[in-house]
C-alpha cells in the first residue's frame, strides 16, 4: 500500500508545485488570471471589504510575491473592491510600480494562511520580507493575520494541506 500512497503523494506534490502553479498562472491569458483573482479575494474577504478593512490600501499598490511560484499579484483597494492589477514573473522589474511589496516562499504562504505561524515569525526568520513602505505593508501583514481559516476555500485549504505534508515529508526525507 505504501507504493501508491507515495506516488498519489508525489503526483499530488508536482501538480500544486509552486513552480508548476507559477507556470499556470502566467501561460492562461492574463486577463483571465486577473478577473479569477479579483473575483476570489472580493468573494471571500467580502465580510472584511464591508467593514472597510482594505481602506488603507486605496490609491495605493501592494505586491505580494511567491518567491518559489516567480509570481507576484499586484493588489490596490478602490470603492470597498480589491483590485488586481497585473500578475506578473517576478523576474520583470516592478519596484516602480509599488508603494509596498511582502514576499513569501509558498509553504510559508500555507501555514500562515492555516494560522499554523504567525507573521511575526516568518519575519524574524527571514521567511517573510517586506520592502517599500514598511507601514503598509506591516497593516497587510497584520491584517492577514486575522483573517479566520475559513476565508480560503475548503478544496484551497485541503489542497495546501497535502501539498505542506508532503513537502514537509520530501524535505525530511
Amino acid at each position: 500500500m505504501a507504493v501508491p500512497t507515495r506516488l498519489a503523494q508525489s503526483i499530488t506534490q508536482q501538480l500544486i508545485s509552486p513552480s508548476n502553479l507559477g507556470r499556470l498562472v502566467t501561460a492562461v491569458p492574463k486577463i483571465i488570471s486577473i478577473k479569477l483573482t479579483e473575483w476570489v479575494l472580493n468573494s471571500r474577504l467580502q465580510q472584511q471589504l464591508t467593514d472597510g478593512e482594505f481602506q488603507y490600501l486605496e490609491g495605493r499598490t501592494l505586491g505580494i510575491e511567491i518567491k518559489d511560484a516567480k509570481v507576484m499579484l499586484l493588489i490596490g483597494y478602490d470603492s470597498s473592491r480589491l483590485y488586481c492589477y497585473d500578475i506578473i514573473c517576478c523576474e520583470q522589474e516592478t519596484e516602480s510600480q509599488l508603494d509596498a511589496a511582502l514576499a513569501i516562499d509558498s509553504l510559508s504562504a500555507i501555514e500562515l494562511m492555516q494560522q499554523m505561524v504567525d507573521p511575526d515569525t516568518l519575519f524574524f526568520q527571514r521567511k517573510l520580507s517586506i520592502r517599500g513602505d514598511t507601514e503598509l505593508a506591516h497593516r497587510v501583514k497584520n491584517t492577514l493575520d486575522t483573517l479566520p481559516p475559513e476565508t480560503i476555500p475548503k478544496i484551497a485549504r485541503q489542497l495546501m494541506a497535502i501539498y505542506a505534508r508532503t513537502s514537509n515529508q520530501t524535505q525530511e526525507s
